[in-house]
């Protein structure tokens, strides 16, 4: 509900409801008023003719009729009619209430009653005849007037209160809309305007368009404005410097400690250069891992600063994973990592950069190596899946948190220490170039990362969707 409708809905409608209120008490009062007023005149009119002994006399009683629009019947005291102008069926009924009554009595302060004769309802009073000249024993004379003259009377009388609360209402509206509409209109503008400056910044500062309170808010908003202009230069700066300071650490740590291996193992291997032997070899194995590890850190960090174009081509996907494996097989065997291999032999060549796609693979295998730093299992395998050439890397790690989950791929975000937080993110870029999708799923125990790549010549069938194996 927008402002205007705040501000005219409730002032409108409390103004409806009380207008409502009192038009509703002043027609029930009216209403009450004008069957009051014709209950004393049905009264009266029956005992002027009592007493003027016409009563008994139906000219004289069809004449009356004429004048006051009601009908009129004189009864004896059993109920029995004497004369009267309704129609025989409403005589006949009129006869039946009356004998199931008899004998009559009229109360100290007759009251109308509502009667129904035949198809017609009426409102009846009565009063004594003196008739001792042309009936012998009590007699009583009706006037009946129509409900419908009846509800006339009552309209009329209400008629001016609904015409005046109708105009009341509208009044009532068009004054809410007026002042809803001067109210409203300030802060609309103020809101057109910053909408205006959401979209286009540049533009500057709010206008004030009054000197009352909706000016205040828009050199409030000024204020605001300005402060958070400044706020987000400084958080700019600061978000530059920590990530340069946060990509410099890590490297620094990430090519402090290989060098370090490299270095030690360097000096046991010049000191045993003489005898060189199986465990000299291991030495060097372990020293070409580290290198392997620094290269990737660097080829990261070169990738994602500069991610170059791919020289694209039918390539063995299981052959590059193969060769990444048996590249880091002694360093794995020595963090007492298992590795199984299940490459599908038949999977058809994949349209990639082997360089890059290596890349991708050596780092989800450090990346498997790292979650497993007491030993596990590396499971690696290829599937066909339509037109794409599919691998799966599942460890027995301790598994990605579900605070970590929504972040594993943003650059520089690690959960190792002195990690630099690349290697994923530039593994999915590099996925994504070549048309593919790197995804993760949690295992237990552990986590499965999967990416897919296009096959190099895909058959009809799977260009249009469709399983050719049905």
């Amino acid at each position: 509900m927008g402002i205007r409708a705040k501000i005219v809905v409730p002032f409108t409608a409390l103004f409806l409801a009380a207008l409502v209120l009192v038009a509703v008490l002043a027609a029930r009062a009216s209403a009450r008023v004008a069957e009051e007023r014709l209950e004393e005149q049905l009264a009266d009119l029956a005992a002027v003719l009592s007493q003027a002994g016409f009563a008994g006399n139906r000219s004289v009683l069809e004449k009356v009729k004429t004048i006051v629009g009601g009908e009129l019947a004189t009864v004896d005291g059993s109920g029995r009619i004497l004369a009267t102008t309704l129609t025989r069926p409403e005589a006949r009924a009129l006869e039946r209430l009356l004998m199931e009554r008899a004998p009559l009595e009229q109360p100290a302060a007759p009251r109308p009653e509502r009667l129904r004769l035949g198809e017609r309802s009426f409102r009846g009073t009565f009063a004594p005849v003196e008739a001792s000249h042309w009936h012998r024993g009590r007699a009583y004379v009706f006037f009946l007037t129509p409900e419908a003259r009846v509800r006339e009377a009552v309209r009329r009388a209400t008629r001016p209160i609904v015409f005046a609360a109708v105009g009341g209402a509208v009044a009532v509206v068009a004054l809410g809309y007026v002042v809803g509409h001067l109210l409203a209109r300030p802060v609309e503008a103020l809101a057109a305007q910053a909408r205006a400056l959401a979209a286009d910044p540049s533009q500057g500062r709010l206008q004030p368009t009054s000197r009352d309170e909706v000016g205040e808010l828009a050199r409030a908003f000024n204020a605001v404005l300005e402060s958070l202009r400044s706020a987000e230069e400084r958080l700019v700066a600061s978000e530059r410097l920590a990530a340069v300071g946060q990509v410099a650490a890590g490297i620094a740590h990430e090519v402090r400690n290989p060098l370090s291996g490299i270095k030690m193992e360097a000096q046991l291997l010049g000191k045993r250069l003489a005898e060189l032997g199986a465990a000299d070899e291991e030495s060097l194995q372990v020293m070409l891992a580290e290198i392997a590890r620094l290269e990737v850190v660097i080829e990261d960090l070169l990738t994602f600063a500069h991610p170059g174009d791919l020289e694209l081509g039918p390539g063995d996907l299981n052959e590059v994973i193969a060769s990444v494996l048996d590249f880091m097989s002694r360093q794995l065997t020595h963090s007492g990592i298992q590795v199984h291999k299940h490459l599908d032999p038949t999977l058809p060549p994949a349209t990639m950069d082997p360089r890059r796609i290596r890349q991708v693979v050596l780092n989800l295998v450090l990346n498997a190596a790292d979650a497993m730093p007491t030993g596990g299992t590396l499971t690696v395998s290829t599937e066909r899946q339509g037109d794409k050439a599919v691998a799966h890397f599942d460890d027995t790690g301790r598994g990605i948190s579900p605070e970590a989950a929504d972040k594993v791929f943003e650059p520089f975000f690690t959960t190792k220490p002195g990690g630099s937080g690349l290697g994923l993110a530039v593994s999915r870029t590099i996925v994504e170039a070549h048309g593919g999708r790197l995804t993760f799923q949690p295992l237990e125990p552990g986590t499965r990362f999967t990416f897919d790549l296009p096959l190099a010549n895909p058959s009809e069938e799977e260009r249009h969707g469709e399983n050719p194996r049905g």
